[in-house]
């Protein structure tokens, strides 16, 4: 299921907006797989991306909107994968089996990431900020 936020949101953009917040996104998990999320922020990902900052200050106006941009799509991986865990049974044991392989695999697949997240969420809670990067955007804004 994805979130109905971001689904009218993208469905408001055009096709080149569309790719251009795309290639926002790729470029941000490049910069965060480098970097980590310590050396995320809107210009660099802008840099990555071959956009002018302005470009992407468009559609993020902060370094955690991105980021919620990009955990967004980790989850909906996530879900991806752990539909592609074959079902066999349907007892409670045979459902949690799955769900544990589901999510191993996942995270196997998106392990550096899983990283970054950790990362954030340390970061966060040093400074202060709680679940601050928990609601941080509603997706990018057209």
């Amino acid at each position: 299921m994805s979130d109905p936020v971001l689904e009218s949101t993208r469905r408001r953009l055009t096709a080149k907006q569309a790719d251009t917040v795309d290639r926002l996104g790729r470029a941000a998990v490049e910069l965060l797989r480098r970097e980590g999320f310590a050396g995320l922020t809107v210009r660099r990902v802008a840099a990555e991306a071959g956009v002018g900052a302005a470009t992407a200050y468009t559609y993020f106006s902060s370094k955690e909107e991105i980021f919620a941009e990009v955990v967004t799509a980790l989850v909906a991986d996530f879900r991806a994968i752990a539909h592609t865990e074959p079902r066999s049974g349907d007892g409670p044991a045979a459902r949690i089996a799955r769900a544990n392989r589901a999510y191993l695999m996942a995270y196997q697949a998106n392990a550096a990431m899983m990283a970054v997240l950790e990362q954030a969420g340390k970061l966060d809670a040093l400074l202060g900020r709680g679940d601050a990067l928990a609601g941080a955007g509603d997706g990018p804004r057209s």
